[in-house]
């Protein structure tokens, strides 16, 4: 077993093996140096001296016991477990899940998290790896009126702000500004595969949403909801869940639409991204429409340029 396995080991029970081991020692130096100091009878010295002795050898079997199976025990023997991942550890798994991998796909609303941060840190790592990637991103279709607004009522009760730049002081969850952060996300994936060969992105939209996100790769699957204080699951490759949620995320990209490739757009609209380019990508996509202002393409192509990571909102 390596450095690596034991560092991804259940921290509670690190934090019990170390406690294990570090309380035998404590209980030895008491042994050898507390107890024959102080003023005891003999036969109560004698007494504690031995209970020592026993519970240290308890407790040192036990340590040792623990570290054998840890560190001896093959892997296939040992049952992967579903990790529970804290708030503030969250945007460092989510993180540290994207080294080293050649495959990412997601299943969410809006992509928030996605636009800010996985296809930028995907883009970085398979530029300095050398690798190729395939990145599928499943979000909602911001075509779908009624689920936009559908997902917006379910957006406002959580009292979360977006993951972009806000075009005043407030933001409200509505159809248009779901339709508006769709959008977002949609040109940002282009322009990452613009920008990025490596990166082979494929985009699908969906007519249906889950409370639950999952950012997919092939070492781990991750689940997260929406509200950033809330815990995440992961799946590691290994568990018995993974094959499963895999599955699902692909069957929801098979059954979405499909957007076309980056190569079937016009380049030049993503070099110095503006509103005007902004909206003729869009219309090439067929997903402009005729409500949406100047103002509206000002704010994708400025969430496009400076996304908000939404976990430091």
């Amino acid at each position: 077993m390596d450095v690596d396995h034991f560092s991804s080991i259940n921290k509670y029970h690190r934090r019990v093996l170390v406690g294990l081991v570090s309380l035998s020692f404590v209980l030895l130096a008491g042994l050898y140096f507390l107890i024959p100091r102080a003023s005891l009878a003999p036969e109560t010295t004698k007494l504690l001296q031995d209970f020592v002795i026993k519970l240290f050898s308890a407790i040192l079997g036990a340590s040792f016991a623990a570290a054998a199976f840890v560190w001896f025990v093959p892997e296939k023997y040992k049952v992967p477990v579903v990790r529970v991942v804290y708030p503030h550890e969250i945007k460092k798994t989510l993180r540290d899940s994207l080294n080293g991998v050649t495959e990412f796909q997601f299943f969410g609303q809006t992509g928030g998290w996605t636009r800010a941060v996985t296809l930028p840190g995907l883009a970085e790592m398979a530029n300095s790896q050398g690798l190729q990637v395939s990145v599928t991103i499943t979000i909602i279709d911001p075509r779908d009126s009624a689920l936009c607004k559908q997902y917006a009522q379910y957006r406002s009760s959580t009292k979360i702000r977006p993951p972009g730049p806000l075009l005043s002081g407030t933001f409200d969850w509505k159809e248009h500004s779901t339709k508006l952060e769709l959008l977002s996300t949609i040109i940002a994936a282009y322009r990452w595969a613009y920008q990025e060969p490596r990166l082979q992105i494929h985009i699908a939209l969906s007519h249906q949403f889950s409370v639950f996100r999952v950012d997919l790769t092939d070492k781990a699957a991750i689940v997260t909801q929406e509200d950033p204080r809330l815990p995440a699951l992961v799946f590691d490759r290994e568990s018995c869940h993974y094959a499963s949620i895999r599955m699902d995320v692909q069957q929801k990209f098979a059954q979405s639409f499909k957007l076309p490739s980056v190569a079937g757009l016009d380049s030049s609209c993503f070099e110095d991204l503006d509103a005007k380019k902004a909206e003729d990508v869009l219309r090439a996509l067929a997903l402009n429409e005729a409500s949406f202002t100047p103002a509206d393409y000002e704010h994708i192509a400025n969430t496009v340029k400076k996304p908000r990571n939404p976990y430091e909102v």
